[in-house]
């Protein structure tokens, strides 16, 4: 909203009305300030930014200050360094005044007019701020343009779900004799073994080698016992906001060894 007006019988700032689209979940934008009614209050108010409300017009001939606008994506400006600014976008601008002019609120605000410009100043681009108000010394003055907006798109990062297939091998499998056990995963992590539920020992942890988009681990395993053994392994990916995923079970014939020890 517009600050006060600079006039010695006073002004009410304008409100801040915003229509609500739907899907909204936050909106931004303050009422500009009151100027005060006496003689020689000549000044004009602040107008709304973002973040604040405009500042009201209080002392003769001074004019009320533009409020702030927002820093909610500052992160992002500064990571972009494009907005000089700190990190605010839309502040509010200015009033005007005779003598001392308002300021303009953080987020690009222009500057009221003063004893040195009578014309406000312009907010600064790209930051949806306010133009600063005019002073008046009995000629005509224009109030700043508003900075040129921007438009804010953040996109929500997607991680693909955990994948991992079940454990793989070649050939037959012997007691005693070592077996390599290979998955395949989709993401870098750990991977841990089992053999009938116990985890295999020199297979726990293990760092996943490849890249994007398959990576594999692999265990090698000594079956101490002959049967039909159920065989899993778990991963845990570097992002555990993928989540941790058990592999299909597979359960391989382990049969008596062929050789002497």
């Amino acid at each position: 909203g517009g600050g006060g007006t600079e006039y010695g019988g006073g002004g009410t700032g304008g409100s801040s009305t915003q229509t609500s689209p739907a899907y909204l979940t936050t909106k931004y934008g303050n009422s500009g300030g009151n100027s005060a009614a006496g003689s020689g209050y000549v000044a004009g108010a602040g107008g709304g930014g973002a973040g604040a409300a405009g500042g009201a017009m209080t002392t003769s001939n001074v004019g009320g200050n533009g409020g702030a606008g927002t820093s909610a994506y500052s992160q992002w400006f500064t990571a972009l360094g494009q907005f000089g600014v700190a990190g605010y976008i839309a502040g509010g601008g200015g009033g005007g005044s005779q003598t001392t002019a308002g300021s303009g609120g953080a987020g690009g605000g222009g500057a009221g007019g003063g004893s040195s410009s009578r014309a406000g100043a312009n907010a600064t681009a790209n930051t949806g701020g306010g133009g600063g108000g005019a002073s008046y010394d009995g000629s005509k003055y224009v109030g700043g343009n508003g900075g040129s907006g921007l438009i804010v798109i953040k996109f929500a990062e997607y991680l693909q779900p955990s994948t991992i297939t079940s454990p793989t091998y070649s050939g037959a499998i012997y007691k005693g004799i070592t077996k390599t056990l290979t998955v395949t995963v989709n993401a870098p992590g750990k991977v841990t073994f089992y053999a009938s539920k116990k985890r295999i020992p020199g297979c726990i942890a293990v760092a996943t080698t490849g890249s994007s988009p398959s990576y594999t681990a692999t265990c090698n395993w000594k079956p101490a016992t002959r049967s039909y053994i159920e065989v899993t392994a778990t991963f845990t990916p570097s992002n555990i906001a993928q989540g941790i995923v058990t592999s299909q079970a597979i359960k391989p014939s382990v049969g008596k060894r062929t050789t002497t020890r």
